[in-house]
């Protein structure tokens, strides 16, 4: 079980290039549709991440800086995949 914990952990790691600040208040939160748009993004762009992004720490939007710092390599879909994530955050206000 510690093995599964471990390993679901380090396959998780890229997940921190979308961390925000948490809502100031519980109706501040993020809606499920923006929620999985935004877990859409993160899974779809692990492999950008490992790839242009190896040994960037996570946190303070450093891995997403490094990504637009490497804009043209960015795959297709990972950009398509934060193209949504973005649009869903303006339409739900988050």
């Amino acid at each position: 079980m510690k093995l599964i914990r471990i390993t679901f952990g380090l396959a998780l790691m890229p997940v921190a290039a979308f961390a925000q600040e948490p809502p100031a208040s519980p109706s501040a939160s993020p809606s499920a549709s923006a929620m999985a748009q935004r877990w859409l993004a993160m899974k779809t762009c692990a492999l950008d991440v490992r790839t242009l992004c190896p040994g960037i720490q996570r946190g303070g939007g450093r891995i997403a800086q490094c990504l637009m710092a490497n804009a043209a390599k960015v795959s297709v879909r990972c950009r398509d995949a934060i193209k949504r994530m973005r649009a869903g955050r303006k339409a739900g206000g988050t």
